[in-house]
Order: structure tokens, then C-alpha cells, then sequence
């Protein structure tokens, strides 16, 4: 995970442009908070997401650009590291307002970012701490029929009771880090990138 900067901020409305609606399923840039269903429908992605674009990054100056990697860039900050981490197997156990900071998650765990929370959970003993590892032979995890529209069930259904989702239903792990933006990114659009991550919603104060 990573934070970065692009240019000058610049007005531009995504909205506008000719690819990003008619595009179906997608919503780049275009509501201001999730409405809380987005993750029950695989029509409802990329809520908030930058439009598809070439991979660079921005230097200051050439000095920097001749480093080539991004990490050479003053308008480049890495977020791997420590973060607090909950995990639960089911979305009605989450803590909703863990955002907030005035919740306190000093007895949260602390985990490496990035990481798979199935493989990371294994412990010593083969018990499971944060869930069953699925592999991606299993085409489909949640309950489903061979049908159309069958998906607009939604993915909580209850599964057979073999089905690694009939206990783990539809994990969600929570993760909270503080750190601060630096001065010189002040006035210039900032990005968050995410490389790896099935799904996720942010929040930023």
C-alpha cells in the first residue's frame, strides 16, 4: 500500500467523460459515501476509483526522476508496515465504528501490511485465527445457482453445511494506522494505491 501525489489539483468531473459511463457496474468518482450494500453485488464496483490509466509516478525534480523507482520520489510514501488488525467471519460482527478516533483498538493485533489474513492466521498448532484459507479451485465461495441473475441474491445466502462460507460467511478484517501526509504535498491531488486487495472501504481524517 502506498500513498502518492499527481500535479497540480486540477478541477476535472470523471462523470463527464464518455468511458466512465458506459462502463456498466462502475462508479468512478461518483458518490460521496458507500451506501452499505456495495459489497453484496458484483455490479456495484469501483465506487470512489481512480479511471484506469498508465503506471507512473511524479518526482520533484530530475535528481529524483533518475532514480526511476518511486521510492526515490518526495511525493511517494510507503504504508506496508504495522498496522492494527480485527478479523471476524461474518460482516454483522464488525466493528462499524472502528474509523472513528475515539475507538480504541490497543487490544487489536498487530499485523504485517501487506498480508494474506488466512495464510498469516495459521498457527504452529494448524489451528485457524483468522479464518479457512480458500483456493482458487473453488470457482465459486458463496451460495449460488447455475441461473441467470442468480447473483442478485446476494452473497450472505446460507450455503451447504460443508461449504467453508456455511461458518466463514463473508469475512471482513479491519486494519487502522495513523500517518501524516507531508507539507509538500500540500495543494496537490493525493492517492491512495491499494495493489492486491479483493475489496475495501476507506476512511481518511
Amino acid at each position: 500500500m502506498s500513498a502518492w501525489v499527481r500535479g497540480p489539483l486540477h478541477a476535472q468531473s470523471v462523470a463527464s467523460l464518455p468511458f466512465a459511463t458506459t462502463m456498466s457496474g462502475f462508479a468512478f468518482e461518483t458518490q460521496h459515501q458507500p451506501s452499505g450494500d456495495e459489497w453484496q453485488s458484483p455490479q456495484k464496483l469501483s465506487l470512489n476509483k481512480e479511471l484506469p490509466k498508465a503506471y507512473f509516478f511524479s518526482f520533484a525534480n530530475a535528481e529524483e526522476a533518475l532514480g526511476v523507482l518511486p521510492e526515490y520520489s518526495s511525493y511517494y510514501q510507503n504504508l506496508n508496515g504495522t498496522w492494527k488488525f480485527h478479523w471476524v467471519k461474518h460482516p454483522d460482527e464488525r466493528p462499524k465504528d472502528f474509523y472513528k478516533e475515539t475507538y480504541d483498538v490497543s487490544q487489536w493485533d498487530e499485523v504485517p501490511v501487506p498480508m494474506s489474513w488466512n495464510i498469516y492466521g495459521i498457527q504452529k498448532d494448524g489451528s485457524l485465527k483468522y479464518g479457512v484459507p480458500i483456493y482458487v479451485n473453488q470457482q465459486v465461495i458463496f451460495k449460488h445457482s447455475v441461473q441467470v441473475d442468480d447473483w442478485r441474491g446476494g452473497v450472505m445466502r446460507t450455503p451447504p453445511q460443508d461449504w467453508t462460507t456455511y461458518i466463514y460467511r463473508n469475512e471482513v478484517g479491519s486494519y487502522r494506522r495513523t500517518f501524516e501526509v507531508p507539507d509538500n504535498w500540500s495543494g496537490r491531488e493525493v492517492y491512495l494505491n491499494f495493489d492486491g486487495v479483493d475489496f475495501f472501504f476507506l476512511s481518511m481524517d
